[in-house]
């Protein structure tokens, strides 16, 4: 069993109960199987309904700068209106930029959580100093939201069992979710501390929270109240976190409520 087998057959046994007991296993690897093949479909579903939007969205901020600039030379240009649309272009690019990058992300990690081996490797990962890599994240984030000032932090640092790149890459997700979800001017608060054994990840903001339908349904590509609040993204910040928190064996918890704010706790194994 220490070497990767997940059953065994105690001897002496029959032919049949050997026969059986294959049996058994083929049938659970197939049901595993589809599952698996399942959360896929559901996922190439989704991809192919959501993505569409998202990608034509920042491109068309991006050729519709391009072409105002093939129209107008910007030689007969003012420099602050060059500078403007200069800053569209690269408000558009960063955000395609990162939806692409997400959607990579989260595709690499289901099919991580479906290989055994790797995660297996996974499981060993490390980072021995957990506090700064979330301040990291949480600084360059709150700076790109122009929100610097609303940071509120509280964090220690004990060993945890994650990779210091996916600890950062969770923290980024959950802030970023607090940026964009309540008004600036009001704080967005991170801490990290140990409780019972967990090293507790918690983000919190006091934007327009969620219903407990909401909260019920989340899932990758599911973006709620998007015609209402026309927020950038398709939804796969939450899901990030949920698989990652997954993948190292933790937790992820949510608490919200319509007009109430969101907090959000991940709770990681110690190492």
């Amino acid at each position: 069993m220490s070497h990767g087998a997940d059953d065994y057959i105690a001897k002496p046994f029959t032919h049949r109960e050997l026969l059986d007991t294959v049996a058994t296993r083929l049938r659970r690897r197939d049901e595993i199987k589809h599952r698996t093949d399942e959360r896929l479909d559901d996922l190439r579903k989704t991809i192919v309904h959501a993505l569409p939007h998202e990608l034509r969205s920042p491109l068309t901020g991006i050729l519709s700068c391009a072409e105002f600039l093939l129209m107008d030379h910007p030689a007969g240009l003012e420099v602050e209106r060059v500078q403007n649309v200069a800053r569209i272009i690269e408000r558009s690019g960063r955000r395609l930029q990162r939806l692409i990058e997400n959607y990579l992300f989260y595709a690499q990690i289901e099919m991580m959580a479906s290989d055994l081996s790797r995660r297996d490797d996974v499981a060993r990962e490390r980072t021995e100093n957990p506090g700064g890599s979330i301040y990291d994240a949480a600084v360059e984030v709150c700076k790109q939201h122009d929100r610097l000032n609303d940071l509120r932090h509280e964090l220690s640092s004990v060993p945890v069992t994650i990779s210091s790149n996916n600890l950062y890459k969770l923290t980024s997700e959950l802030i970023d979710n607090a940026c964009k979800f309540s008004p600036p001017g009001t704080p967005i608060e991170v801490r990290a501390f140990v409780r019972e054994n967990n090293y507790i990840v918690s983000v919190s903001d006091h934007g327009r929270g969620l219903y407990p339908t909401e909260l019920e349904n989340i899932g990758a590509y599911t973006q709620f109240q998007r015609n209402l609040f026309e927020q950038q993204g398709v939804g796969l910040g939450l899901a990030i976190v949920r698989r990652l928190a997954d993948l190292y064996g933790g937790t992820c918890a949510i608490r919200s409520a319509p007009n109430a704010g969101t907090t959000v706790e991940v709770g990681l194994k110690l190492a």
